[in-house]
């Protein structure tokens, strides 16, 4: 319920009402397995403060939530807010926990080919 309402305020653009419920919804999370919380604020911080996001994960990660998926949310914040060398760093670092993740290996690879033909110009 906590995250429902949470996504229902994203929605209304109402940031400030949003997050306090997306951060309930993951500490009412024993089992800590229900990701979408996690997904929502990834939108949410991208929209308001990236940085954060960026803090948010690697904190989370730090506290032993879900490592590969944490990875791929930090891989994600960091690309939108165009930091392409993170951004790689973090989906490899995923990768590295699961190579039979396919998205994330056709994204990794595409990010790679566009940041290093890039850097060669």
């Amino acid at each position: 319920l906590a995250c429902n309402i949470g996504i229902a305020y994203l929605r209304l653009g109402q940031m400030d009402k949003s997050k306090p419920y997306l951060l309930k919804a993951i500490d009412l999370d024993k089992k800590k397995d229900f990701l979408v919380p996690f997904e929502v604020l990834q939108d949410l911080f991208k929209r308001t403060n990236p940085a954060e996001g960026i803090q948010f994960f690697n904190k989370k990660m730090e506290e032993g939530y879900h490592p590969e998926f944490m990875n791929v949310m930090l891989g994600k914040t960091f690309f939108e807010v165009g930091d392409t060398l993170n951004s790689i760093k973090s989906y490899k670092a995923a990768l590295s926990i699961n190579p039979d993740n396919k998205s994330v290996s056709d994204f990794v690879t595409q990010l790679e080919i566009k940041y290093y033909k890039n850097q060669i110009r």
